[in-house]
Formats: structure tokens, C-alpha cells, sequence
């Protein structure tokens, strides 16, 4: 017959079996904690984070690379001359609301919108540029958008300039909320 094992063998095997198991269960966690602990250190230096507050302010800074390549793309065009970089009139990072005037004296919004990388790629061909600023023009028809009445590129900075009637009440939305177009968007349509 077997002898029946004595509580301390019986705790020290236990002992034995647990030990590695705790030991590999703090390693997996120290693991973790430190790859977490070197992602949170990459985003610190890596992430474009947004600058704004509540009300809006800090657009300014998100869209300052489309409204420098806008004022460029002006200073060398001959047929729009800027009215107006006031206030930021949308809520868009990537895309910048100005108010030119034509040469025929009508009052216009230019929209300067960064394109993603793929499109991009895509618009170096003149013919390309000549069916999307087509596209952008006829292609939409629908009676509460409008259409684009003008399309111009910068390709390099990968820009691209459409133009639109100012209307007197502004977009359909500002019709809707009773605002002034060229109020900042928060202030259109965010009241406190």
C-alpha cells in the first residue's frame, strides 16, 4: 500500500506547480503594461490631435495650409481677387472657406479642400483634372446643392479650388437657421 503524502509534500508540490504558473502570469502582465506604456508615448509625439474647443475656436490652425495654398493659388490667378479670408465659415479640417470676387464683379466662395493621397494620384493627367472638374460641375443635380461654377487644381500641393455663388442668404442651411453666411460656423449654428 501507499503511504498517503504528508501536508508539507502535498503544500510543497503545490508550491512547486503554482509558482511558474504565478511567475508567467506576472510576465504577461508586465507585457501588456509596457507595450501599452511605449504606444501611449508614440501617439504623444506622432498624433495630429485637434486644437479646437467647444465653440470652434482653433479652426484657424487645422486649415492654415489650405488658406496659404488658397492665397497662392489667388496671388497668381487672374480672374478671381480675394474679397474676404475672414472667419473660418465651415467645421472641416481639410477644407477652407474664403470670398473672392470675380473679374465680372460677382461675389464668389472659394472652397480649398486637400485631396487624400489616392485621389490625388489619380488627378496628375490633364484629362483626369478635366473629368473630375466636370464631374464637379454638371455631375451633381440635385436643387438644394450648387453646382460648382468653376474648378481649378493645384496639383502639387494637392489642393483643389471649387467656386460658388454667394447668395445673399447664404447655403440652404444658413437660410434655414436665419444666420449671417459669413459668421463662424459656431456661430451659426451652435448658439450658446
Amino acid at each position: 500500500l501507499r503511504k498517503k503524502p504528508s501536508i508539507t509534500m502535498v503544500k510543497l508540490m503545490l508550491l512547486l506547480i503554482g509558482l511558474p504558473i504565478l511567475i508567467a502570469a506576472c510576465l504577461i502582465l508586465l507585457c501588456i503594461r509596457r507595450c501599452l506604456s511605449n504606444r501611449n508615448k508614440q501617439d504623444d509625439g506622432q498624433v495630429l490631435r485637434a486644437v479646437r474647443d467647444p465653440r470652434g475656436n482653433g479652426m484657424e490652425e487645422e486649415t492654415k495650409s489650405e488658406r496659404i495654398g488658397a492665397r497662392l493659388f489667388l496671388r497668381n490667378c487672374s480672374e478671381y481677387v480675394l474679397q474676404d479670408a475672414g472667419a473660418p465659415i465651415g467645421i472641416r479640417r481639410n477644407k477652407a472657406f474664403m470670398i473672392v470676387r470675380k473679374k465680372t464683379g460677382e461675389i464668389m466662395v472659394m472652397v480649398a479642400l486637400r485631396l487624400p493621397d489616392a485621389i490625388k494620384q489619380h488627378i496628375q493627367k490633364v484629362s483626369e483634372r478635366e473629368a473630375l472638374a466636370k464631374l464637379l460641375c454638371d455631375g451633381i443635380s440635385c436643387r438644394y446643392i450648387d453646382k460648382a461654377h468653376d474648378v481649378q487644381f493645384a496639383t502639387v500641393d494637392g489642393l483643389i479650388f471649387t467656386f460658388h455663388r454667394l447668395y445673399q442668404f447664404g447655403s440652404l442651411r444658413d437660410y434655414i437657421h436665419s444666420s449671417n453666411p459669413r459668421k463662424p460656423y459656431f456661430e451659426k449654428y451652435c448658439p450658446p
